[in-house]
């Protein structure tokens, strides 16, 4: 057998030493998975080449970003400060150890380090940013806390009191025409919403907390005061909180008013369970659980169940989500025909398009089957629907705390008897406060 010249020895060693160099990741790649919020690919970068090159102060502070991000406090803690020996004037990095402090609930620690980054003067969002996080450290350690909302909205609804789509009817008699006061009815209207909330901290760490609310709606409408609506809740209940878990346990009562007379009062319990995986992965778990009482004389009253599983998957750093939601209901009414049960999956998604601009969007498919006729001498069959619902908007923040928002809703209910079938669309143009 022929011996392989050297000179080609060593073009073999070059070219597999070219190979080895290309295939070694390198900080830009980090960054990329980073920005693309697959934070563990980023870690596992950063941490391939912090072994490399430990004195660097660049790859230190993208180490500690991404273990940041994996909830790695201690690790991003260590990188932080060692930027920090190594360049005493980086900012960003003091910056970032402040928010780790923060996570850690080192509060104190946390202070000082945001208080040396204001004192550099840095930018004035970074400014607003800091005293978030200040804020949020004071109502972490009050024991009372609290805060609210205000909304005004104007719109214009074609359906305001959900009329048949189709203005005759087939029936088992035969055609039957709507009357005019039950066909679709278009109006403007106008809104106003209110909403506050408290928290009552017991002190102790990784303990509960007492939660307690109340919200309020009401609705005005040009010539249909008889589909107005106002609404009101108040809630209370305890809540724990742990690096990953959100346990909440409230219970309600709920008053809804149509037309200004009594609809339908409600007391119930409504229990949640959200564990975060990771940062980028939330599972949700929520039951709710209601004694139904509708106005008076109606045979509606019995009650309520439901559970639904909700998976949402965060990316970059939180400027975009999804959410899938499947759940399943039963009402458990007096009489067979308003006794339903059926099952809607929805998805739901969010993204940050500029700094304080969002857009957002949800689909939702729901099935409502019912035990009985509830008109039994023109119906054949018990009711079955089937609805379809979409929803668009853009929420644009104009300071702290007040925004606006544009939004469509549409809904289209089939169902096998016609009078149930309807379609309707909603245009809103909303105001906010937050306080």
């Amino acid at each position: 057998m022929k011996r392989i010249r050297p000179a080609l020895w060593i073009c073999l060693f070059i070219a597999f030493s070219m190979a080895c160099e290309a295939e070694v990741p390198t900080i830009q790649d980090g960054w990329t998975a980073y920005e693309a919020g697959d934070f563990t690919r980023a870690y596992e970068v950063f941490s391939g080449l912090l072994r490399e090159t430990p004195q660097s102060e660049s790859v230190n502070f993208a180490y500690g970003m991404s273990a940041l991000a994996l909830d790695r406090l201690s690790h991003a803690l260590f990188a932080f400060e060692r930027v920090l020996m190594m360049n005493p004037d980086n900012h960003r990095a003091r910056l970032e150890l402040a928010r780790t402090y923060t996570a850690m609930e080192q509060y104190g620690m946390a202070r000082r380090e945001f208080q040396r980054v204001m004192e550099a003067g840095p930018p004035e969002q970074v400014q607003r940013n800091i005293e978030r996080y200040l804020a949020y450290m004071d109502r972490r350690t009050k024991r009372w806390s609290g805060g609210g909302q205000l909304g005004l909205s104007v719109f214009h609804d074609d359906n305001v009191n959900v009329g048949p789509s189709s203005r005759f009817i087939e029936t088992v008699i035969g055609v039957l025409e709507v009357a005019d006061g039950s066909q679709p009815k278009e109006s403007w209207g106008a809104s106003l919403g209110a909403s506050a909330s408290a928290t009552y901290d017991a002190g102790a760490r990784g303990g509960w907390l007492f939660t307690g609310g109340f919200t309020g709606y009401g609705n005005w409408l040009a010539d249909a005061s008889d589909q107005e609506i106002g609404y009101a809740r108040v809630e209370a209940g305890f809540r724990h909180v742990s690096s990953r878990v959100l346990l909440d346990l409230p219970v309600k009562c709920d008053y809804l008013e149509v037309g200004h007379e009594r609809y339908l009062l409600i007391g119930g319990f409504e229990p949640s369970l959200l564990f975060a995986a990771s940062p980028e992965w939330h599972h949700i778990t929520r039951l709710v659980l209601e004694q139904r009482e509708y106005r008076e004389g109606d045979s509606r009253d019995g009650p309520y169940y439901r559970a639904e599983q909700t998976l949402k998957r965060f990316f970059g750093q939180g400027a975009r989500s999804l959410a899938l939601t499947a759940g399943y209901y039963y009402e458990d009414a007096q009489v067979k025909a308003h006794e339903a049960h059926g099952f809607d999956v929805a998805l739901g998604g969010e993204a940050r398009i500029a700094s304080r601009t969002t857009v957002y969007g949800f689909g939702q498919y729901k099935t409502m089957s019912y035990q009985d006729k509830l008109l039994p001498g023109i119906q054949d069959k018990d009711r079955s629907d089937n609805q379809w619902q979409a929803v668009v908007g853009i929420m644009q923040s104009l300071s702290d705390g007040w925004g606006v928002t544009l939004n469509y809703r549409r809904v289209n209910n089939n169902s096998n008897f016609g009078l149930y079938e309807y379609e309707r669309n909603v245009f809103s143009l909303s105001t906010y406060l937050q306080f």
